[in-house]
């Protein structure tokens, strides 16, 4: 079907991350992801959206979406590493560091901006509501995912994504 407004807007988005990312071990397996195998997290999360929603993201989708994120994330890794070095010590308070968390946060926003613009522009499909997460139809999505990201022969990576799948309401 072709996108004739917004499937998913920036606030809607965001918002949606937020409570996902919250959700049991979804946050420490997204960082892991990230960390261990280079997905990114903004991606995770779209990927969840798009199972609840029944939304199907091709091969080829999911690759112009890691390709538009990828300057954008380049800027969030240089980053992170500045905030992980402003990390305080424990018993330490730090107005850098938080400072620091503030605009890694922005930027994240940025990146799902670019995203969304990106996405926003795709003829998708949909699965029938019945058969979104919890029904017993295979969202072809999970395969494009972990082909784009080439994590076919990463079993850990496919078990930390499998546990943030399990996890989604």
């Amino acid at each position: 079907m072709k996108n004739s407004e917004v499937l998913l807007s920036r606030a809607d988005f965001w918002r949606y991350s937020y409570i996902t990312y919250a959700i049991d071990d979804v946050a420490p397996a997204s960082l892991t992801l990230q960390d261990r195998f280079g997905v990114n997290v903004n991606l995770i999360m779209l990927l969840c959206w798009c199972l609840q929603e029944g939304v199907i993201l091709t091969l080829t989708q999911c690759q112009q979406l890691i390709e538009c994120a990828e300057d954008s994330e380049h800027q969030l890794k240089a980053h992170r590493h500045k905030r992980h070095a402003a990390k305080p010590k424990e018993d330490e308070v730090s107005a850098r560091y938080d400072d620091l968390k503030a605009e890694e946060l922005e930027l994240e926003k940025a990146q799902q901006a670019l995203i969304l613009a990106q996405f926003n522009q795709f003829d998708v499909s949909f699965l029938p509501k019945e058969a979104a997460v919890g029904g017993n139809v295979f969202n072809a999505s999970i395969a494009a995912f972990i082909n784009a990201y080439a994590l076919r022969e990463a079993p850990k990576a496919r078990l930390l994504l499998s546990a943030i799948i399990k996890a989604l309401p």
